[in-house]
């Protein structure tokens, strides 16, 4: 998949328009438009914000990487967070990964409403 190809995915997957996803990168429904049509590209940070903005994550012809364990950590800090995690029993380890998915539902409810408030705001309805 190319990089405009999956742009428009993740949008349309999400359900947003060019004009809210612009809207939450601070960014102009034409920057949006411009990097789907593969005019320009959007910086890696761009990239990641629109993964997570989404829920659609980068596909391995983006990120080089075919399975998440090949992704490399930068920073030190995440290590010693998975080697704590690891070293949980499974019980524990499931009960951190239901909070955590818990605490991202209600984020990801809290992000959708702002983006209606946002539009209810300027009349977009």
């Amino acid at each position: 998949m190319k990089l405009d190809e999956w742009l428009k995915a993740a949008r349309v997957h999400a359900k947003l328009s060019q004009e809210a996803l612009g809207e939450a990168l601070g960014r102009t429904k034409a920057n949006i438009s411009s990097w789907e049509k593969g005019r320009h590209t959007p910086s890696i940070e761009q990239l990641l914000k629109i993964s997570q903005i989404t829920n659609y994550a980068l596909p391995p012809e983006i990120t080089g990487y075919s399975n998440v364990e090949e992704v490399p950590l930068t920073n030190p800090r995440e290590k010693v967070l998975l080697d704590l995690f690891a070293a949980l029993p499974k019980s524990e380890q499931e009960e951190l990964i239901r909070i955590l998915e818990e605490k991202k539902k209600k984020y990801d409810k809290l992000f959708e409403e702002l983006l209606v408030a946002r539009k209810i705001g300027r009349g977009d309805r």
